[in-house]
């Protein structure tokens, strides 16, 4: 029982002087990233057309019945009226 009056003392010392440690080198600007940002601009971002960022950035109940063309339909709401008006 008397080791942990020796231990946890150490113990806590250890902690404290590791938590110290680590606050001083993250204001000193050891952890500060240098390359990232000067690479950042190297990358290609996916590039949308603006109509379709437009589309993207409104949830589907924004959406009016203008906006969908007849590509924007699965075959299965294809009805034969639709290929009589296509001709």
């Amino acid at each position: 029982m008397s080791v942990i009056y020796i231990a946890l003392p150490i113990a806590i010392a250890l902690g404290a002087a590791g938590l110290i440690a680590c606050v001083y080198c993250i204001r000193g600007g050891q952890y500060d990233d240098m390359d990232t940002p000067a690479m950042r601009m190297l990358i290609d971002d996916r590039s949308l057309p603006d109509d379709d960022r437009d589309k993207a950035d409104r949830s589907p109940a924004d959406h009016s019945p203008a906006d969908h063309s007849p590509a924007d339909h699965s075959p299965a709401d294809h009805s034969p009226a639709d290929d009589q008006a296509a001709s």
